[in-house]
């Protein structure tokens, strides 16, 4: 099965909907998806040459921007770990152009580099969420763009799906290579 390839990683990012219907004691299990970002973009990217990595089809991001892009996005989601926790009516807004990750030029840069930065602030991000009480992850604020309320464990959900949907576009990407 091929998935749709959409300049902000497939499927329909922007699209798609949000619901939270789990309760916080589910915590434990989201934090362990976090931690599973970097083992799983290094064992997408292991063994495959560099001219797959910086490969563009479609003229859409390549797999090395879409993992440049999760790094881009970690000082937001720590931002709005702040947010929570300093108890703000609605969450810092996200560049919803991307314009970070265009002008980043991920694919000049050297990937090891970028997923190394990458798992320095993803473990940034867990070293402030897993020393909070389980109490804390039920703080709410408004999510900008959703126009929804939303706890900090469903922001932490939040950014584990996004994770999950470039990790799903790296791996299209590449299977589309033969890479995998």
């Amino acid at each position: 099965m091929s998935l749709p390839l959409d300049d902000d990683g497939g499927m329909q990012w922007f699209e798609r909907e949000f619901r939270f219907p789990f309760p916080v004691d589910v915590f434990p299990g989201i934090l362990e998806r976090l931690r599973g970002l970097v083992p799983r973009v290094r064992s997408k990217i292991d063994g495959v040459p560099t001219a797959a990595w910086v490969e563009r089809i479609d003229k859409k991001w390549s797999a090395q921007e879409n993992i440049g892009h999760l790094l881009d996005l970690e000082d937001l989601w720590s931002g709005r770990v702040v947010d929570f926790l300093g108890g703000v009516e609605t969450l810092r807004p996200a560049d919803l152009e991307n314009r970070r990750t265009y002008d980043a030029e991920h694919n000049a840069r050297d990937l090891e580099e970028t997923v190394a930065e990458l798992e320095a602030a993803r473990n940034e991000l867990l070293g402030t969420v897993e020393g909070l009480e389980p109490g804390e992850f039920g703080r709410t604020a408004a999510h900008p763009r959703l126009g929804q309320p939303m706890r900090l464990l469903d922001h932490l959900y939040f950014v584990a799906e996004h994770d999950d949907h470039h990790l799903a576009r790296v791996h299209e990407i590449l299977r589309r290579q033969g890479g995998r």
